[in-house]
């Protein structure tokens, strides 16, 4: 018997080959009418359905061939069923025994921030100071002047001797860019003598409540480490990204190796527009989607970014007061609403809401 689906995108798993259990996949299906004209029909294989084994402690169900078109299956069965579902101009691959896996589709994943740590630079597992100054140097080549060199993840304990870095040490190879790195721990970050220029931070520059500015013992001139709340001190010079930058991002993390689609409603985004651009409405609506779907973190985030591409917008503030609202936070609620009022006094959702969570009668969820 033939399982139909309408399923996601397949992979084909350049894997060593499996034994196979010898039976075939037998599953009850609804009759979904005729499907046939499959664009791509791999056979001989070892199809891994995603059914569960009928007796315990058994393999899963497998399938010896898939019918897929437009990278949707539309069946799996034996070999000869699925023979027949071949298009006329179908790519008909024989994979030798070979596993092919559906692929991964990642739902609930922080997307965004993913991708801009893809474009960052990486220094976790950087084991020398020497090695730490020649990613840095190697990235800012890829950067366009002026922009700012993000990531980080150091971690000074890995390298002999283990001393901070220090701002001398990078402002070499950065000299065109401002850095900011982080500390794999976040209670640290390395900036270099233009980052410092740009925030106006000087030896003269006290110490933040809850954070230190590391000096040098001699000079008492900061050496570029900033500790705890004294990162705060490049918050306000470090830009939002823009819309160039967040396209960038999303597509380094939907090209991510091992990864189809990071859920159906970015695909849908690019539906017949490849070249998709993202703005306000269109942030704003796949946070939307995933509120409604209770990702509330992967929602709020994206709601925050908005936030910093669009600061001057009044709905901006209104939706991310919404998704506070969803997430039971009453204060950080009121407070995006009073923004939005700030941007659009005449902002009659933003009035009516701030009325109502002032006098308990709408009650954060």
């Amino acid at each position: 018997m033939l399982l139909r689906t309408a399923a996601f995108i397949i992979v084909v798993g350049i894997f060593m080959s499996l034994p196979t259990n010898g039976g075939e996949t037998v599953s009850a299906q609804p009759d979904f009418g005729d499907l046939r004209g499959a664009d791509l029909v791999l056979l001989h294989g070892k199809i891994w359905t995603g059914e569960p084994a009928e007796a315990k402690n058994s393999a899963a169900k497998f399938a010896e061939a898939v019918a897929i078109a437009n990278g949707r299956i539309l069946a799996v069965g034996n070999n000869a069923e699925i023979q027949a579902y071949a298009g006329p101009n179908a790519r008909v691959v024989d994979l030798k025994g070979r596993l092919a896996v559906p692929g991964l589709i990642d739902s609930h994943a922080h997307f965004i921030d993913g991708g801009f740590q893809l474009l960052s630079v990486d220094l976790k597992d950087a084991r020398s100071e020497e090695e730490f100054i020649r990613r840095i140097g190697e990235k800012a080549k890829t950067l366009a002047p002026g922009r700012w060199l993000l990531g980080g993840d150091w971690d000074e304990q890995a390298w002999a001797g283990a001393k901070l870095p220090t701002r001398a040490m990078i402002d070499a190879v950065t000299a065109r860019n401002p850095v900011f790195l982080s500390r794999y721990d976040g209670h640290a970050a390395l900036v270099n003598s233009l980052a410092l220029k740009l925030a106006g931070v000087t030896r003269d520059t006290p110490d933040p409540v809850g954070g230190i500015l590391v000096r040098d013992t001699q000079t008492g001139e900061p050496t570029g480490v900033l500790k705890d709340a004294a990162q705060d001190l490049m918050a306000k010079v470090i830009p939002p990204p823009t819309e160039a930058e967040m396209t960038e991002a999303f597509r380094a993390a939907l090209g991510r190796q091992g990864f189809d689609h990071a859920g159906d409603i970015y695909a849908e985004m690019r539906k017949g527009n490849p070249d998709f651009k993202l703005n306000e409405d269109t942030i704003n609506s796949w946070a939307y989607s995933l509120m409604f779907q209770n990702h509330l973190p992967e929602a709020t985030a994206l709601l925050k970014l908005n936030v910093q591409m669009y600061p001057e917008s009044f709905n901006v503030y209104d939706s991310l007061a919404e998704a506070y609202m969803k997430a039971g936070q009453k204060d950080l609620a009121i407070e995006n609403y009073r923004k939005s009022l700030e941007k659009n006094p005449e902002n009659t959702n933003a009035i009516e809401m701030l009325k109502k969570l002032e006098d308990g009668s709408a009650t954060p969820k």
